[in-house]
């Protein structure tokens, strides 16, 4: 840190054919008396410490790096969660610092026990008593079912919905297509709008009335629930899956259009996910583990795609040539020749359904292969291999179809797989997509694509193929999302994670959360706490360095202005110009527009003068680890009088003028922060010092 002395001198400028003029000159010079710079100065002023904790160049700039405090900030839109239902409250003491978001979930029954009377005051309740506990924000979603009690009223079976009991009996569950379920469904989500909708304390609202705790699934996997036989008895396709889907969330839109949305997403429901997202609305996952030890594999890339803005291209750019879609998509019997069918299956054109490959294939791992056209795969570029698959009959549901890209060398050799998402053997007999994107390592350049079986053992099948495309993917194509800068619409989503249970193996949890953090998420649920156990302090940091990374984190890292300046030259107004250089240190955007706001106060913390702007790059473009570059231009008033003054700083929602917290010291507890003491005297304004 530099301090400048400042001198004042006094100098007769005599020049030909004019009058003597007089001038106070500002000499600032360092500590050893080496002159740094020279300005014009105030009459009969003295200036102590004009730098105090910035630095002065040598062209007479004031330059200050406000230090960023080592610690969370809480704003709208990101943040830890902390769930309510662990009920330990010395747990919660330990985290407190970390977190003002409660979140809890509900169930409908508790809510609707009769149809027609609700009990929100049970949710209202819990609100109270975590405020009370030093919470401002609170989320939370309400259930139709979990596993191992009622969840949906037993009314809503009783006035004509089908059910399912599972869980030797402990439970009956709708059947979630059901027309009559998803009227009830929607009469209960209105009432809940109309009670909660202009709540300002709700952060979010989870959709969780289709599937086993609304996470698009049907707990298969658990003894006592769902089977595929009772899913396809009662009706299930993948269409009307989606169709239930479309309804409630149309529902919630239509209740909630002033509160964040949240759909709990599974891996390869591109449909569902393409509906929500068009719809704005966001998304969580709620199975946050240590994966493959790098990401969360398809979750990180619908985050990702998703939690940037997406920008579209124009189409048919990039895509390969015609000859590749011949051999794709034949046209007839003769143009099967690109199609090799493994023994015991037989390939023949069926006209408006594509390629029919039918018969018993025994001993290798795919139905059928594509020999692509060679060096059309180019090292480096990234690809999109999609097609439509209908599988009328299968011997074995488990072993559901998928497509393989093997990509080989310039020698045919292998190199590396690439695998879709599978097809839904509950949705048999209709049509659906499997894709798979990829990046064409250093080597790939020729491929092979695969209809795969999984496995080499004998099966049996009848199915269909059509409507085969492979993509050069532009880079900032709508799926690549990579040159996010190009971007012209704010349509990035808020994503959330949770973990997908107790974790108390501490480098499990640190590397959990490095997993989490790495994909542009707004909010991570900590339910992986232990019950009824402390936190050791290496625990405990782990939390602290989350909440100061979750989501977006803006630090003003240099502001600068000149170190001196003429007021009221001429009875005109003078121009303060600021530069200043901000950055988002969290992991995600914002995907809000907020609003430069800066303040001069006098002593009495009187405001002088106020100036707004709508900063160049908008913040939802303030994306991690971005450096913002701002200049602003403050009309300082012509009648500004002599005295100290404050220069405040601050980033305010437009529409509530509620300000963003900023890691930074001088909080005045409105909606600015004191960053410079200014000085007005005989005709000067001058930087005092930087606020300390």
């Amino acid at each position: 840190m530099y301090k400048y002395k400042v001198f004042f001198y006094c100098i007769l400028i005599s020049m030909c054919l004019i009058d003597h003029v007089y001038s106070d000159i500002i000499m600032i010079v360092d500590n050893n008396g080496q002159l740094l710079s020279t300005s014009d100065s105030v009459n009969n002023s003295t200036v102590n410490n004009i730098a105090n904790s910035g630095t002065v160049t040598l062209g007479g700039t004031y330059e200050y790096n406000p230090p960023e405090l080592d610690k969370p900030v809480f704003n709208q839109g990101c943040g830890l969660t902390y769930p309510t239902w662990i009920g330990d409250w010395s747990l919660y003491e330990s985290i407190k610092p970390y977190t003002d978001i409660a979140y809890s979930r509900f169930t409908w029954d508790q809510l609707e026990p009769q149809e027609g009377v609700y009990k929100f005051d049970i949710i209202k309740s819990w609100i109270t008593t975590w405020k009370a506990k030093g919470f401002n924000r609170f989320a939370f979603g309400v259930m139709s079912t979990t596993i191992g009690s009622q969840a949906t009223p037993l009314w809503v079976f009783d006035s004509g919905v089908p059910g399912v009991s599972h869980m030797n009996g402990k439970q009956i569950d709708p059947v979630y297509w059901n027309e009559l379920y998803l009227q009830k469904i929607q009469n209960f989500i209105k009432a809940m709008g109309n009670e909660f909708n202009q709540n300002k304390d709700i952060e979010f609202l989870d959709m969780r009335n289709i599937g086993v705790w609304g996470e698009m699934h049907f707990g298969n996997g658990a003894s006592g629930m769902w089977t595929d036989e009772e899913l396809l008895k009662n009706g299930y396709s993948g269409e009307v899956f989606l169709k239930a889907y479309q309804s409630m969330i149309s529902s919630y839109q239509k209740s909630f259009p002033n509160i964040q949305l949240f759909l709990n997403i599974a891996p390869y429901q591109n449909t569902i996910v393409n509906y929500a997202t068009n719809g704005k609305i966001n998304l969580r996952y709620d199975g946050l583990n240590l994966a493959d030890g790098k990401s969360m594999g398809p979750m990180s890339k619908y985050f990702i795609n998703y939690g940037y803005p997406r920008v579209a291209v124009s189409e048919n750019k990039y895509s390969m040539e015609t000859s590749v879609n011949q051999v794709l998509n034949p046209s007839g019997e003769k143009s099967l020749d690109g199609w090799i069918s493994m023994n015991g299956i037989n390939l023949s054109q069926a006209q408006d359904e594509g390629v029919k490959i039918s018969g018993e294939q025994n001993g290798d791992w795919n139905y059928a292969r594509i020999k692509l056209v060679d060096e059309k795969l180019i090292p480096g570029e990234k690809y999109r291999i999609e097609g439509l698959i209908k599988v009328r009959t299968i011997s074995n549901s488990l072993m559901k179809p998928y497509l393989k890209l093997q990509a080989n060398n310039s020698n045919n050799q292998f190199v590396k797989n690439y695998f879709s998402n599978k097809y839904d053997a509950l949705a048999m007999n209709t049509w659906q997509s499997l894709s798979a994107e990829f990046q064409a390592g250093s080597t790939e350049t020729k491929g092979l694509l695969g209809i795969e079986k999984g496995i080499k053992e004998l099966m049996s099948i009848e199915m269909y193929a059509k409507n085969f495309s492979l993509t050069r993917i532009s880079n900032n194509d709508l799926v690549a999302n990579n040159n996010v800068e190009d971007a012209t619409e704010n349509n990035g989503l808020s994503c959330s994670y949770e973990f997908a249970g107790i974790e108390d193996n501490i480098i499990n949890i640190q590397n959990i959360f490095s997993i989490g953090l790495a994909d542009p998420v707004s909010y991570i649920n900590l339910n992986y706490l232990p019950r009824n156990k402390g936190l050791s302090y290496d625990a405990t940091k782990i939390i602290e360095d989350a909440a100061k990374k979750i989501g977006y984190r803006f630090i003003l890292e240099k502001i600068s202005c000149p170190a001196v300046i003429d007021v009221n030259p001429k009875n005109m107004p003078t121009i303060l110009e600021l530069e200043q250089v901000w950055k988002n240190k969290g992991n995600a955007p914002c995907y809000r527009d907020y609003v430069l706001k800066f303040t001069i106060t006098d002593s009495n913390d009187n405001s002088v003068l106020e100036f707004q702007e709508t900063p160049q790059v908008p913040t939802w473009k303030w994306f991690p680890e971005k450096q913002i570059s701002i200049k602003s231009s403050i009309k300082i008033p012509v009648d500004i009088k002599e005295g100290r003054y404050v220069l405040k700083i601050g980033l305010l929602d437009p529409l509530t003028s509620k300000a963003i917290m900023l890691p930074l010291d001088g909080f005045d507890g409105k909606a600015y922060y004191k960053l410079i003491e200014l000085q007005v005297n005989g005709g000067k304004m001058l930087v005092s010092s930087a606020i300390q």
